[in-house]
């Protein structure tokens, strides 16, 4: 192996090592970008998607969104779960998410599903120029880089917005900070920015995710100089330590406040919080088990072993031992920490909770890649090439089998058949058949389901489905074609004038996002994301010219929950709820009471519509059912018509409605106002309230609650309009329809009996000033006529009813 000086001799010139990187760059992002899926299928992902768009939105990192998933109410009194992971991922991917969420017709999941893409790629990148200050070949970098980035988990992982890859690239650059420590020492050549920036690192691979923790030993490790330079680096070492303490005690200071106190002194102290019989299964698991090898999912890796003995050789056994150590205490921690059950991590391709090794380990293939391809070729270079060679065959066919099958659909037929299994609950403890059996692992189910077709990029699912491919294999061609000129033409390369080299590398940097652009544009209209679904979609755009930034938005269904993450663009508070204990009548049920209404809610929608009354003077209610449908209670969205003061609706279909409501409180007194009014002798309106007084400003909301009694049973379901009138009697504005907002069926109301009735009306917001009167009638909508009015003492008032003056200021 050649010094780090080598770097960038007349061989490794510095037009080489950049035209290799653009090369690099152009292969991994076309392939990156062909195999892009931009469809969620973990929980974890819409958890980190939940926190960014809050993070963006609201300055938190809350999951709004996902309250019906956890609901829950925190010390401070909000209705949602706190923030659930690290908060590093979350902070990457806000920029995404902020330029998504300011360009119309581009979705949010979608541009913020291509984060990893890019890490991936950095990823690889590192890994190539730190090859190069290792002192390894261009040729040898390259082909490292290029074999992390398509022969190993790194591919798949790109496609999800898991955590393991950003912390992967942390890692990676600790681990060389560190061990360049030592040698410096040797050369008596500063080491105070090579510690700090490893410090850094190890910093970042703990914000990305916690059990970077666990790393900090072996970076230590790894820059511990020979006993000879011992004395010699003493201080300095002394002040490193120093350095990487000060850092930890720094998180654990500021302790971000995330779920299950991962960053908590006290969790991490508690013995309680550990499992030690389980460290064992989770150790070997994470080597050799059929589910979870981080070795059988990367077989390439395997080559690194004959790798580590070569660095031994060389004496540099520091990346040997270190990483060595890493894996040991990460391996065996899942077990102490993550219990017997789940020590073999969530949902993903293979050992999620291992892919922040993998650019570190392929430091370890490094050396067998130099010796492949040191000349001259002997007879052993050749048999070891056809020992290579397959295993990077099988290596990157392996990563196609992850592609090429959702990796929920395995899971997901496991959850089915055991988990959820009460019979069956037994099996998935410790030594789990479907951890230890090849049967029952996910690679054969993989291989068994694997027919090109379940690769779904997302370009599949757009107008012009050859227009992203194509780019994407312009793009590794471009890159195959400019590595070919910097790995192999022996020439010196032609410099090019400096115009020219400022207009290409602009170009060609750009192409990849250039492309992903266009392929994200063209999924303005996903068919994933809407079939089935399109009135919600309809109702979204409707939502977003309407919903302001101080208003919250419920989400009655869960399932319309993606839908509003890609593509609603109010920067309002979104919120879906959970299901009500009590949704639908059986039948021959009686009709449910107003005082039920709570019960019938639960205590967790009760509390959030309460706590969002008291902080949002408008509140939008997204219903997954109307007054069509005649088994539905509607016990959310009757809470709020009774208690606050609707005031429009949207309606795309009976399951796609939008109500807005302002949260002003229903008086639950006698009536201010008398009125006595008689519609067309069946109906009294017995009086009314105007809980915020009489005057207003125009753009304002006047909430009306009318008190309404019937003489006798009413024939059919009348209707109601409020409005209000300018001085030649032309309304201004209005409110009309079933009373009670649509949960007031007259032929239903008993007489004698008294039911309040609320409206909110929208004034203009250029209303001239003045005086107005506030108006109302009653109407059947099959035929618009309207009831005759009499006064308490019998005179007729025609069929619309002044009730008082409203002053607009």
């Amino acid at each position: 192996m050649k010094s780090a000086n080598s770097t960038f001799s007349k061989n490794n010139s510095r037009q080489r090592v950049w035209l290799s990187v653009v090369a690099l760059y152009l292969i991994l992002m076309g392939a990156y970008i062909f195999s892009y899926s931009g469809l969620p299928q973990s929980p974890d992902e819409y958890i980190i998607f939940d926190s960014t768009q809050s993070l963006v939105l609201h300055g938190t990192m809350a999951r709004t969104i996902g309250f019906n998933v956890d609901p829950t109410i925190q010390k401070d009194g909000t209705p949602w779960p706190q923030q659930k992971y690290e908060p590093l991922q979350i902070i990457i991917a806000a920029p995404l998410f902020w330029l998504a969420h300011q360009l119309p017709n581009i979705g949010q999941l979608h541009t913020v599903f291509t984060l990893n893409i890019f890490v991936t790629t950095l990823t690889a990148l590192s890994l190539y120029l730190i090859a190069l200050r290792r002192g390894y070949s261009l040729g040898v970098a390259w082909s490292g880089a290029l074999i992390f980035g398509l022969a190993t988990a790194a591919w798949p992982y790109s496609r999800w917005i898991f955590r393991e890859p950003i912390m992967g690239f942390f890692v990676l650059w600790a681990f060389h900070f560190a061990t360049q420590i030592p040698k410096r020492i040797e050369q008596q050549q500063s080491v105070w920015r090579q510690g700090l920036f490893a410090a850094v690192m190890i910093v970042g691979a703990i914000f990305a995710k916690q059990v970077g923790w666990l790393i900090l030993p072996a970076i230590v490790l790894s820059f511990l100089p020979t006993h000879i330079t011992w004395r010699r680096a003493l201080p300095a070492i002394l002040i490193l330590i120093v350095i990487f303490v000060g850092f930890i005690l720094l998180v654990l200071f500021l302790q971000p406040n995330v779920e299950e106190g991962r960053y908590s002194f006290e969790h991490w102290t508690d013995p309680q919080n550990f499992t030690w019989a389980s460290i064992p299964e989770s150790f070997l698991g994470y080597q050799v088990s059929p589910a979870r090898s981080l070795w059988l999912f990367s077989p390439v890796l395997i080559a690194g072993w004959i790798g580590t003995v070569m660095l031994f050789k060389q004496g540099d056994w520091r990346m040997v031992v270190g990483p060595a150590f890493a894996i040991v205490l990460v391996s065996a921690s899942y077990g102490a920490t993550r219990q017997s059950t789940v020590w073999n991590g969530g949902w993903g391709w293979g050992p999620r909770y291992m892919v922040p090794f993998l650019p570190l380990l392929m430091l370890w293939v490094l050396p067998v890649l130099a010796w492949l391809f040191r000349k001259p070729v002997t007879l052993k270079h050749q048999l070891a090439w056809l020992a290579f060679i397959p295993l990077l065959i099988v290596s990157v066919g392996m990563q196609w089998l992850g592609l090429g099958v959702p990796y929920t659909n395995y899971y997901t037929k496991l959850q089915f058949n055991l988990f959820d299994n009460p019979a069956r609950f037994g099996e998935w403890q410790k030594w789990a058949d479907y951890n230890w059996v090849w049967s029952q692992s996910q690679i054969p189910y993989h291989w068994h389901h694997f027919n090109g077709e379940q690769l779904q990029p997302a370009w599949t699912v757009v107008d012009s489905t050859w227009v992203v491919p194509l780019l994407t294999l312009l793009m590794v061609f471009t890159g195959l074609a400019l590595s070919y000129h910097a790995l192999f033409v022996s020439q010196d390369l032609p410099r090019l004038h400096p115009i020219l080299k400022t207009s290409l590398i602009p170009i060609v940097v750009l192409l990849p996002l250039a492309s992903m652009s266009i392929g994200i544009y063209q999924l303005c209209d996903d068919e994933r994301y809407i079939a089935g679904q399109e009135d919600v979609f309809d109702l979204i755009k409707i939502l977003n010219r309407e919903v302001k930034a101080d208003d919250i938005v419920f989400i009655e269904r869960g399932e319309y929950s993606r839908l509003f993450m890609n593509y609603f663009k109010a920067d309002a508070l979104l919120m879906t709820l959970p299901q009500p204990l009590r949704g639908g009548y059986a039948p021959g049920e009686p009709e449910i009471r107003d005082d039920e209404l709570y019960a019938a809610v639960g205590p967790y929608i009760g509390y959030a519509l309460a706590w969002a009354t008291q902080h949002y003077a408008h509140l939008w209610y997204v219903a997954g059912s109307g007054p069509s449908i005649s088994n539905a209670i509607r016990p959310a969205e009757r809470l709020l018509a009774v208690r606050y003061f609707p005031v429009k609706e949207y309606t795309v279909s009976p399951v796609a409605r939008a109500i807005l409501y302002d949260t002003v409180d229903t008086p639950a007194t006698p009536p201010v106002y008398s009125s006595g009014l008689v519609f067309g002798d069946q109906l009294v309106l017995v009086g009314f309230d105007l809980p915020i007084g009489t005057s207003f400003k125009a753009g304002q909301i006047v909430p009306i609650s009318l008190i309404w009694s019937p003489l006798q049973p009413l024939p059919t379901n009348y209707y109601v309009r409020v409005q209000l009138s300018d001085s030649h009697h032309s309304p201004v504005a209005n409110h009309a329809g079933l009373p009670i907002a649509t949960f007031g069926f007259m032929s239903r109301w008993q007489a004698g009996q008294i039911y309040r009735d609320n409206h909110g009306l929208l004034l203009p917001a250029n209303l001239p000033q003045g005086e107005y009167q506030l108006e109302v009638a009653v109407y059947d909508s099959a035929n618009q006529q309207r009831l005759f009015i009499r006064n308490a003492t019998g005179e007729g008032l025609g069929d619309v009813a002044i009730l008082i003056p409203l002053v607009i200021q």
